[in-house]
């Protein structure tokens, strides 16, 4: 049987099963949600004992960052309503048709905001219902626990504008830059190692909004890169104040820069 010591990072259906059914009081299961989307399917029916958790929450969208981090007071706050401590393994898992984008995303945020156990189901909310097909459909509680969530921000996983710029206006060759990894279409269908990333070193991720970058940002993670941060305002926020000279069109672009 599965022990909380031993959880992989990637958690089969049948792996999860045991531990819940073990009834581990570490363990604590997520349904990851980027604002609300599924919240009416959560409560029709869900994995036992998860609860909902709205990545958006306690967000402040902004024209160039409309997915941001939440206030990390009112973000401490929200964990511990969800039953979530510190000394947690949280599991998460999304209703994607993969089953870890909103919980790829879910899985970049708790680390930036110090958490050290996360693990990612695999084959998310569908891969569940295939192999196991036990479902809740009472609404979820809120367990009450001594204990609360405390942020520990890890910085070195989120890349900022002003970042992103001094970090390309560095020259090609030069060993201080970070490559920069596109994870929006067609480069999110390349393997790492065609699209010429290279694993050995620090890639700063970005994509459209920031869900797919934190998607591929753990799966880098997953095959040992080091240093995987996000950018968090992606493509969205570097379209509008980028220099021109640093925006490049057409269908030609790299995916890594």
């Amino acid at each position: 049987m599965t022990s909380t010591k031993t959880v992989p990072q990637v958690l089969s259906c049948q792996e999860l099963k045991e531990l819940l059914q073990a009834s581990s009081p570490s363990v604590v299961v997520l349904e990851a949600d980027a604002g609300k989307q599924v919240e009416a399917d959560f409560k029709a029916g869900h994995i036992p004992t998860a609860q909902y958790f709205d990545q958006l929450e306690y967000t402040t969208p902004t024209a160039f960052m409309p997915r941001g981090l939440p206030d990390v007071k009112s973000f401490e706050d929200y964990l511990t309503r969800l039953g979530v401590s510190n000394e947690d393994h949280i599991v998460l898992y999304d209703r994607s048709p993969a089953g870890f984008f909103a919980a790829g995303r879910a899985w970049f945020l708790l680390k930036t905001y110090g958490v050290d156990n996360v693990s990612i189901l695999n084959g998310g909310f569908h891969a569940w219902v295939r192999e196991i097909n036990e479902i809740e459909t009472s609404e979820a509680c809120h367990p009450k626990k001594e204990k609360k969530f405390i942020v520990k921000l890890n910085e070195q996983m989120v890349r900022y504008f002003d970042q992103m710029i001094a970090n390309l206006s560095l020259e090609a060759n030069s060993p201080e830059r970070v490559q920069v990894v596109d994870a929006r279409p067609p480069n999110l269908f390349y393997i790492f190692q065609k699209a010429g990333v290279d694993l050995s070193k620090p890639a700063i991720y970005t994509c459209q909004g920031g869900i797919t970058a934190s998607v591929m940002a753990f799966v880098a993670h997953l095959l040992g890169q080091k240093e995987h941060p996000v950018y968090m305002g992606s493509f969205i926020e570097w379209q509008q104040r980028a220099p021109a000279d640093m925006i490049i069109k057409g269908d030609t672009k790299p995916a890594v820069s």
